[in-house]
């Protein structure tokens, strides 16, 4: 049950390339190009905070629930500190990104499009995929491994049902759209994930987002479009 809860990116991305497989065009290679690019972040970010955070949960879970609940709102700023700036910067700049690491030989121009588009539309569950981690572990900490288990379940039939939505409109697209539409509907999907975890926590530690934190995260934006 943890391994299926924490692997869910891992799962969605397979789940992602089994559907991508059946478009023409290419779009499963370059649906698997972006998939190593947003998941760099995701793991940089999501799971070293949320690693480092569990024996932190485990205590506190035991000694009392407002300072897991705080722990949680650290953990969480600290992800959205980071992955904020990240998504955006793969949305507005995703082309320079794909073309910095992946252009060259016979990578071309219409390679990084089609990359830089599936980019973009996985970045924007960029909160959701990296926050999971940490919600999830605050449940690992109380014992509790059935929840995040439905969540990432719930989550991932989401993902796949907006993928296929999305993606067979555009099946027969010049360019691979429809690997794109594939990607949003996968990160769309992780917002199920994100918001079950966070409604299964309110009962326990109580709500975590807090208007301090909407504030905060405001400022990332804001010092982010400045930059």
């Amino acid at each position: 049950a943890v391994t299926i809860a924490l692997g869910f990116v891992q799962v969605s991305s397979f789940v992602d390339l089994g559907i991508a497989s059946h478009l023409p065009g290419g779009g499963q290679t370059a649906l698997t190009f972006a998939a190593q690019l947003y998941t760099l972040p995701v793991s940089v970010f999501g799971l070293s905070v949320a690693a480092s955070s569990l024996p932190d949960f485990a205590r506190d879970s035991i000694v009392a629930g407002d300072a897991l609940r705080e722990r949680l709102r650290s953990g969480w700023s600290r992800i959205l500190f980071y992955i904020i700036p990240v998504t955006v910067v793969f949305i507005v700049y995703g082309d320079l990104v794909v073309d910095v690491f992946l252009r060259s030989g016979m990578f071309g121009a219409g390679d990084s499009r089609a990359v830089y588009r599936i980019l973009a539309a996985y970045s924007i569950g960029l909160i959701g995929y990296t926050s999971v981690r940490l919600l999830a572990s605050a449940f690992y900490a109380m014992q509790d491994y059935r929840a995040p288990l439905r969540a990432s379940g719930a989550a991932i039939a989401t993902s796949a049902g907006l993928a296929v939505a999305f993606a067979w409109p555009l099946r027969d697209s010049p360019d691979p759209l429809g690997a794109a539409g594939i990607a949003l509907g996968s990160a769309l999907g992780s917002y199920v994930n994100l918001v079950l975890l966070a409604h299964g926590l309110r009962g326990r530690p109580g709500p975590l987002f807090t208007r301090a934190m909407w504030r905060g995260s405001a400022r990332i934006v804001a010092a982010t479009a400045l930059a």
